[in-house]
């Protein structure tokens, strides 16, 4: 009798994506619409899920509701972590009611890309702007720049270049003239399509040294990164050609306008410029200018001003003259050294002398500050300790004897903040601004009370909230955080400048002169005198003024 009659059609459905692929960077989602037409009176609640699905890859919403009998389209959602693989992720949307399921393809391509530097610290001085650091960028399944780089709430005055890269490459760090001197944690973004990648970046700031007091002739450094120079000029150390070989006027140095600091030995001058390269000009004697080729003959008027010979690519944050011998301390915290060398000055192993091209001194890292007297040498490690190398017949060393030492020896019992040598003895600023001296002390100058040289150090008698330390041939300076300035030692050119005619001082005395209302931010001295850069950016001197270095 059912002979002949066909069963009902069954309730069904069919869907489809638009679009059926998609990029996204890992933690990020990608977006569809799926269509479904419902058929035969198909309605109610599907399910959603993956079939397989990649790790950290998923669906929402889990479920739809069709209300209806036309094809209606609902917004999909493939959901990803930072633990997808990249690459082309293939996946089965599966969509269900009970017995019934269909299936639909989409394409899912992970895109990411790696960051990392070539080294995670660095030094700039202050005023500073160069690269020395590689931005290394690596891409991953299909991954294509530029991937936009900036500091996350950088300190005032410090600055990254560029504003992104496309691939791995140099990336500059500046720090303007006013940034403070100190540690700077700074945190590097680098963000692409949504994706942004963070890294860590340790940045000491160096304070610079912007007058400069040297054996018989001295120099300022205006804010416009010029050099002035006057005083001796017997072996063309003030970068000019005069009718005599003395000036007492300043006069700009031709053609400098972007010196950041500068350091003076007895007859030569080393200026760090803002790109960290380093110049040298004066007497070459013993190679000290560093070129590579010594000039015992050099004169005014045989004016030298050369680039020393440091490794191709090297950034220099500091620059130190000793009497006939130099060093730089380049950004990643070594530091080379060039010149005389019969004492072991050079802290490079050896007595050979001279040497005329800059030599890396083995095993001495994370330096942030150096000192040179007339043979001995110290260095500041950035956890405070102090090294020092070279001659050491008064203790200058300061290593409880009085042997001398080619190679860099650590003191004991002391961290500090800042060094200074003078022509035999050896001054340390410690944390809380108080100063400890060693070394000779024929003329008072390690401020003890006394004329008995130190071979470790002591404490400079009745002296505290000090802020800087310079220290002469025979004596010694001290800045105090309210400005003042203190000195003590030899006295025999009034370069402790406190007015009298008393001769020595074992002791501090207050330096007169500075006008009132004024107070100093920088000090240094030289053999027989000294200069004190003031707030208001003018400069006072006081002391020897035989070849006009007064001013």
């Amino acid at each position: 009798a059912l002979a002949g009659c066909s069963q009902p059609a069954q309730p069904n459905f069919v869907i489809s994506l638009n679009p059926t692929s998609a990029s996204v960077n890992p933690g990020q989602s990608a977006s569809t619409t799926l269509t479904i037409t419902p058929q035969n009176g198909f309605g109610g609640t599907v399910s959603l899920s993956l079939q397989n699905p990649p790790t950290g890859v998923s669906v929402s919403p889990a479920s739809v509701t069709l209300t209806g009998s036309s094809p209606q389209n609902f917004t999909l959602s493939f959901a990803t972590t930072g633990t997808t693989p990249t690459g082309l992720q293939n996946l089965t949307l599966v969509v269900s009611q009970g017995s019934l399921s269909k299936t639909a393809s989409f394409g899912l391509t992970v895109t990411d890309f790696g960051v990392a530097l070539s080294r995670t610290s660095t030094l700039r001085a202050q005023g500073q702007s160069f690269s020395d650091l590689n931005l290394n960028l690596t891409p991953a399944g299909g991954f294509s720049g530029p991937v936009a780089l900036s500091l996350q709430s950088p300190p005032s005055g410090i600055s990254l270049s560029p504003a992104s890269l496309s691939a791995s490459g140099p990336i500059t760090l500046s720090v303007g003239g006013v940034v403070l001197d100190s540690d700077y944690n700074l945190t590097l973004q680098a963000s692409s399509s949504g994706a942004s990648k963070t890294l860590s970046l340790s940045l000491r700031v160096l304070p610079v040294q912007t007058v400069a007091a040297g054996g018989y002739f001295s120099a300022a450094i205006k804010p416009n990164g010029e050099a002035w120079s006057w005083g001796d000029n017997t072996y063309g150390q003030l970068g000019r050609v005069t009718t005599g070989t003395s000036d007492n006027t300043p006069t700009w140095v031709d053609p400098t306008n972007d010196v950041v600091s500068l350091s003076m030995g007895e007859y030569h001058v080393l200026a760090l410029l803002q790109d960290g390269s380093v110049r040298a000009l004066g007497r070459d004697d013993f190679g000290q200018l560093g070129d590579g080729s010594g000039d015992s003959s050099g004169t005014n008027s045989d004016i030298k001003i050369v680039t020393p010979s440091l490794p191709d690519g090297a950034k220099a944050v500091a620059v130190e003259a000793g009497r006939y011998y130099s060093l730089a301390l380049l950004s990643d915290g070594t530091v080379y050294a060039w010149g005389r060398n019969d004492v072991g000055q050079l802290g490079i192993g050896n007595t050979t002398s001279p040497q005329e091209a800059p030599v890396l001194i083995a095993g001495l890292t994370d330096v942030i500050a150096l000192a040179a007297g007339d043979d001995h040498t110290l260095a500041l490690l950035s956890d405070g300790s102090i090294w020092a190398w070279g001659d050491n017949p008064n203790g200058e060393l300061g290593t409880d004897n009085n042997d001398p030492s080619p190679n860099p020896v650590q003191l004991s019992g002391i961290t500090a903040t800042a060094i200074a040598a003078g022509g035999n003895h050896s001054v340390a600023l410690l944390f809380g601004g108080t100063v400890r001296t060693w070394g000779f002390n024929n003329h008072g100058q390690l401020g003890d009370g006394s004329t008995t040289s130190r071979n470790t150090p002591v404490t400079v008698t009745g002296l505290s909230n000090v802020s800087k330390i310079a220290a002469g041939y025979e004596f010694t300076l001290a800045l105090l955080s309210d400005g003042s300035v203190k000195s003590w030692g030899h006295d025999d050119s009034f370069q402790l400048g406190n007015g009298a005619t008393t001769g020595d001082q074992t002791t501090p005395v207050d330096v007169q002169g500075i006008p009132s209302g004024r107070t100093a931010r920088g000090l240094s001295a030289g053999i027989f005198h000294a200069l004190a850069l003031l707030d208001d950016g003018s400069v006072v001197a006081w002391g020897s003024n035989v070849q006009g270095q007064l001013g």
